[in-house]
């Protein structure tokens, strides 16, 4: 059976006025083709060096020669790189992970685009130097070649900045997915620190889209992670968020019937809604301050008549006395069978109006006066009823829903200047390589 062809591998060198780095580098990378980035003074001389040198490596080596117009010219050799380079590795047939690029020749200014360039593309980088010099120069025979690593790549910079700026817009999953292909070029020790990042990435995204049990879970893990970090590990700033947002969402979540604790469900439907404007969804965020809303008069309705009516419905095979009574029921014939069924915000605040309850008293006062129509409730409801995301088509806007923020943080006694648990906001320093979990 016949031994499989190796890969094509390529040399990108900037060529400069000595052949010594090209033949250190033919001698210890042994590539198919070598791509010459040289000036139109150095272009004949690399030309030259080529062909004395390649006759002695093996395999045989080809060469494509990249001449700039004007080597002092940083953004031009730039340009003029960046065009070749996003056809070079096609043409070649060579895989950007088999291309080495060496910057130790040629002008400051070439190698300075050498290197600009290169590290958009390549992982692979050398320079060819010693310690033995004269004149500056590195002395024939001392020549050592260092081979390293992108830095880029390495530490994943460009895509902890990019996703830092999709994080600060709360794009957790398009964060999430930049991280995860910078792990897989990251040294194995920093992996772990990534890993940790996407996983907050994923709680938040789920946090925000309003799956509490499933941000509550990664919370708890990440809880767990950093219990025992050290006080210096800039980790360690998170222990407050995640033990803060676990115990919230957890309380809050309600899959399976009530919220083990209303206050927090509402609160963390508030937030929601701020963060949600953040985005400006602001129909988005008008209905969770709609649900709110309902969601406070409806927890308030079930702690005032001890659990007989849960989320706006009566849960009991009798109507409690102390509400039958009320205005919302006085049709005796069909008051059991629409507590049974639900009873709309308004209803609901009716009812607890009639139970005493002061702010429901305030808000029914409004919507039920004389002047209705142009109350302050109507007014705010109104632009989220009209809403495409409720019966009409109108968007809400950000002047609707700053109204609509005003007539919850007056009925439910909330403020909503700010939120009240905000996402951490990225810290590069999470991604150190010594974290360990």
């Amino acid at each position: 059976m016949p031994s499989p062809t190796p890969p094509a591998r390529a040399l990108l060198i900037s060529f400069g006025g000595t052949s010594a780095p090209l033949r250190i580098a033919l001698r210890e990378f042994q590539p198919t083709v070598v791509w010459y980035f040289c000036s139109h003074d150095s272009r004949a001389s690399a030309e030259q060096s080529h062909a004395e040198l390649t006759g002695q490596t093996v395999p045989p080596t080809q060469a494509e020669f990249l001449e700039c117009s004007n080597h002092e010219e940083l953004d031009s050799c730039y340009a003029e790189l960046r065009h070749w380079l996003s056809r070079l590795p096609q043409k070649w047939a060579v895989l950007p992970e088999h291309v080495c690029v060496d910057y130790t020749g040629g002008t400051k200014t070439m190698s300075a685009a050498l290197v600009l360039a290169a590290t958009e593309c390549f992982t692979r980088f050398s320079y060819v130097g010693g310690h033995q010099r004269a004149a500056g120069l590195v002395l024939d025979g001392h020549e050592v070649r260092h081979e390293q690593p992108n830095p880029w790549r390495a530490l994943a910079i460009r895509e902890i900045e990019q996703a830092a700026l999709l994080w600060k817009e709360q794009q957790y999953a398009a964060a999430a997915l930049i991280l995860r292909k910078a792990k897989a070029q990251v040294p194995l020790d920093q992996r772990p620190a990534f890993d940790f990042v996407i996983t907050l990435a994923g709680a938040l995204a789920d946090r925000l889209a309003l799956q509490l049990k499933a941000a509550a879970t990664k919370l708890r893990k990440l809880a767990d992670k950093i219990a025992d970090l050290p006080p210096d590990d800039p980790r360690g700033e998170l222990r407050d968020f995640c033990h803060r947002a676990c115990q919230r969402l957890t309380a809050g979540e309600a899959a399976a019937g009530p919220a083990a604790d209303p206050t927090a469900q509402l609160r963390e439907l508030l937030d929601n809604a701020l963060l949600t404007a953040r985005l400006g969804r602001y129909d988005d965020a008008s209905a969770r301050l709609y649900r709110a809303l309902e969601l406070y008069g409806q927890n308030e309705l079930a702690r005032l008549t001890d659990g007989a009516f849960q989320l706006g419905q009566l849960k009991r095979d009798t109507l409690p006395p102390e509400v039958a009574g009320c205005e919302v029921f006085k049709d005796a014939a069909t008051a059991f069978t629409k507590a049974r069924r639900g009873i709309a915000l308004e209803e609901v605040y009716r009812v607890l109006a009639h139970l005493g309850h002061a702010r429901a008293m305030a808000a029914a006062a409004d919507f039920d006066g004389p002047d209705s129509l142009k109350s302050a409730w109507r007014q705010a409801t109104q632009r989220r009823n009209q809403s495409i995301l409720a019966h009409g088509v109108q968007p809400v806007g950000v002047t609707g829903f700053e109204a609509l923020a005003h007539l919850t943080t007056q009925t439910t006694g909330c403020q909503m200047e700010s939120v009240d648990l905000p996402p951490p906001a990225l810290n590069p320093a999470w991604f150190a390589h010594n974290f360990h979990p």
